[in-house]
């Protein structure tokens, strides 16, 4: 979409403002505008929107991209996922800390998270526990480099968990959140052949 003309120019919001009228992540409205699913233009490096069209989706059911929660504290790992996710259709932030994800979750509502176990000074099974009451282990799935789960064993007795092993590949996170969400993305699905094993780190 292209910068609107005339002498009367309608009233525009920036990203920031549109993420906060449509309860969305800043991430998740450049996501959405750049595949035009949100009615907006580029300024530079910047986007505007129209203010009245914006409006307009305020009360709509808006019905966009999966959106995903990416909590690792290993930075490869986290920026892996991300590529992976965003390619294949999802709109993606991430968070490196037990204190991250919770902050991220406190301002905006994900359709699927995806956790690590081992968190440097954290644990993800203390995130998971900290966000049950607000989300259903079937939206949840949990990332292990360990041989064993037995510090996940009270959560996969309480219900349908699902639990990710490294080294795996980004074909293999696609079609979790696939089942997360209940819904095949609508992008291609990233190509395990062509891109590499995320290892593990623990």
């Amino acid at each position: 979409m292209t910068a609107p003309q005339g002498s009367q120019q309608p009233e525009l919001l920036t990203s920031k403002e549109v993420a906060r009228h449509l309860r969305l992540p800043q991430s998740i409205v450049y996501h959405l505008a750049k595949t035009g699913q949100l009615p907006g233009f580029q300024m530079g490096r910047s986007w505007r929107f129209p203010r009245t069209e914006i409006e307009r989706l305020i009360d709509t059911p808006f019905v966009g991209a999966p959106t995903v929660l990416v909590v690792d504290d290993e930075e490869m790992i986290r920026q892996l996922l991300h590529e992976a996710l965003t390619q294949a259709g999802c709109a993606v932030s991430t968070a490196a800390s037990v204190d991250e994800a919770l902050a991220e979750t406190r301002q905006h509502r994900f359709d699927a998270l995806l956790i690590d176990l081992a968190l440097g000074s954290g644990s993800g099974i203390e995130l998971i526990e900290e966000l049950e009451d607000e989300y259903s282990l079937r939206q949840m799935a949990i990332i292990t480099g360990r041989p064993d789960l037995l510090e996940a064993a009270p959560l996969l007795e309480r219900g349908p968990l699902t639990v990710i092993r490294k080294p795996f590949a980004p074909s293999q996170v696609v079609a979790c959140i696939e089942q997360l969400v209940g819904r095949p993305l609508s992008a291609q699905r990233a190509n395990a052949s062509g891109a590499p094993n995320l290892t593990p780190g623990t």
